[in-house]
């Protein structure tokens, strides 16, 4: 009996010593709390965050089978150590040492890929520290990048959101963790506190993570042309070559208008912005705070630990030159007779003339085709405005989405699932429809933040959201039953995590709706996974603007379809009567009968 008691503890001690669970947990906690400085690729899931799961269901339905997240590096798709040395002399060049490119290059060395980064720029202090950026859906790269604990100590917080009428002075909506509602205690699920820091420190802190000489200062790409090899490039009259080249050099991208023979100009918006930073005491410096008046915005946010950050945009004209000086007096001008908000004018006088920028407001539709063996990233391929503060945060996420590609080539150490140009075409469907939903999202915000709809109160709303609530007109007849469904999709595990997320919010939000449980897999008209909710009863029908824009304000880059139950046909109510919320999906309804 004594022999078999202790065959028996000898067989459960290990996993009453630490379950796999419980290391992975430990391990997670260890490295989260470190801050790591270097990073090597996840071999458990290539490196790129996520792997297959085992659903026969799911292939039985067509497409690939679905991913979850790698529990190894938690979505990451690097761990903890030094990366392996690169297994070949193929080079990605990366023309343009901001952000985008930057983050490209770390990401890159991550993975064992051999880049450099040509940057015009004499040295890293040659520019200004640059102004404010908000993390918002490119936390998540930075994570994946092995930087968000260096950012976060390097940033600011804000979890409050005020607007208000610069005519009067009324508040016109509070949103963020200490709105309103939340302070009213109607149960509002705070948000996650919103990061706030100069690009200039991200910029610096992705500098210190590169191995020595990525990046070649004072070298500026003039010319490239395909080559038996990849790319032979003209830096500063000197021939180089390459075997990937990516733009990554901004709005004014050189390597866009040598890659692109016919291409879209640039896209004036009909908006001027001014921007500024300065140490003068605010009410509001604590906080992320605008002042609108129907024509004219400010909107000012923490630019460090002592200094506010003001952006300043009008409908019309400033000035030419970049002068400092003339655009401070122009920025006084559209604020100084506002009576509900005299702070606006303080700032902007307390501001020097070196501490101001200022430029018209363009954006860009993505290029069509590019040559084979290059691509583009960030303002080279999809500027946008700035009022839903997407540039940088696009710029992150297409980095780590190209590097996440790159990998499974034969650049990278290990056997190669993809050819070159199959990795590009991924990256490619990828990024496009992600970006373009944010260029429109943007382009239509300067619209709204500039014309009276901005005037509109909205508790817990974005001012884009709210003034978006006074815009779509519907021109059907409901029947007399549930009204609307909502449809909010997912295709990955971290997609989901991020669905399920905003799932528990509505829930919380919108107590009268009615939720169905997801399905994790494609059913029906809906093309990936989904979870459903709907408006309960005909007497919710006139909700819709709330819920509409809401999500607008709160889904971020999650696609949601929301369609009516109307006298037309189910095609109808599924295309020209449904709207979208971010990028539309290509539903599966070729079958069904037509108006």
């Amino acid at each position: 009996m004594l022999l078999v008691m202790l065959l028996f503890m000898r067989r459960v001690a290990p996993l009453v010593r630490s379950s796999p669970v419980q290391h992975l947990q430990h391990h997670r906690r260890t490295v989260t709390a470190a801050a790591v400085d270097a990073w090597r690729a996840c071999e458990a899931c290539s490196s790129v965050g996520s792997i297959y799961t085992r659903s026969r269901r799911r292939r039985r339905n067509g497409g690939p089978p679905p991913r979850k997240r790698c529990e190894t590096c938690a979505g990451r798709g690097i761990v903890a150590g030094a990366p392996q040395s690169p297994t070949t002399n193929a080079t990605v060049a990366i023309a343009g040492g901001g952000v985008g490119g930057l983050a490209l290059a770390l990401a890159l060395q991550h993975r064992s890929i051999n880049c450099v980064v040509y940057e015009r720029d004499a040295d890293a202090s040659t520019r200004k520290a640059g102004y404010g950026l908000t993390m918002q859906q490119g936390g998540r790269a930075l994570d994946a990048l092995g930087v968000s604990e260096a950012v976060r100590a390097a940033a600011t917080p804000t979890d409050r959101h005020v607007s208000i009428d610069a005519n009067t002075g009324a508040e016109l909506g509070v949103h963020g963790e200490r709105s309103a509602a939340a302070r009213r205690g109607r149960g509002a699920r705070a948000k996650a506190a919103a990061t706030h820091l100069p690009r200039g420190t991200l910029r610096d802190v992705l500098l210190a993570r590169l191995q020595p000489d990525t990046v070649r200062w004072g070298a500026k790409l003039e010319s490239a042309s395909p080559s038996e090899d990849g790319w032979s490039l003209t830096v500063d009259g000197v021939t180089e070559s390459c075997s990937i080249l990516v733009g990554a050099d901004g709005v004014r991208s050189t390597a866009r208008r040598l890659l692109c023979a016919e291409d879209a100009a640039a896209t004036p918006l009909g908006v001027f912005v001014v921007l500024g930073f300065c140490s003068t005491p605010f009410e509001y410096a604590a906080d992320c705070f605008e002042a609108v008046d129907g024509t004219v915005r400010i909107y000012t946010m923490p630019f460090d630990a002592t200094r506010t950050m003001w952006q300043l945009s009008w409908r019309g004209d400033g000035p030419a030159g970049g002068d400092g000086e003339a655009l401070r007096e122009a920025a006084l001008a559209q604020v100084s007779a506002w009576p509900g908000c005299p702070d606006a004018a303080r700032l902007v006088e307390a501001t020097a003339p070196g501490d101001v920028t200022g430029y018209p407001i363009v954006d860009r539709d993505l290029p069509g085709a590019l040559p084979p063996y290059a691509t583009l990233l960030g303002d080279a391929a999809h500027p946008m405005a700035p009022f839903k503060a997407q540039g940088a945060n696009q710029a992150l996420l297409d980095a780590v989405s190209l590097a996440r590609c790159l990998v499974k080539t034969d650049l990278a150490p290990g056997p190669a699932r993809r050819s070159v140009p199959e990795a590009l075409a991924e990256y490619w469907a990828e990024m496009a429809p992600r970006a373009s939903a944010k260029v429109a999202a943007s382009r239509n915000a300067a619209r709204l933040l500039h014309s009276p709809a901005a005037l509109v109160r909205a508790e817990g709303l974005t001012r884009a959201a709210a003034a978006a609530g006074m815009a779509p007109k519907r021109a059907y007849t409901l029947k007399r039953r549930n009204p609307y469904d909502v449809h909010v999709y997912y295709s990955d595990a971290e997609s989901r995590a991020r669905a399920m997320e905003l799932r528990e919010r509505m829930q919380v939000k919108f107590e009268w709706m009615r939720f169905h449980r997801p399905f994790d897999r494609p059913i029906g008209p809906h093309p990936v996974p989904m979870w459903e909710a709907d408006f309960s009863s005909y007497e919710n029908r006139n909700r819709w603007d709330e819920v509409r824009a809401w999500l607008e304000s709160e889904a971020g880059d999650l696609s949601v379809l929301i369609h009516p139950h109307s006298t037309d046909s189910d095609y109808a109510d599924h295309t020209k009567n449904a709207y979208w919320v971010g990028e539309a999906l290509e539903l599966r309804i070729q079958g069904w009968k037509r108006d």
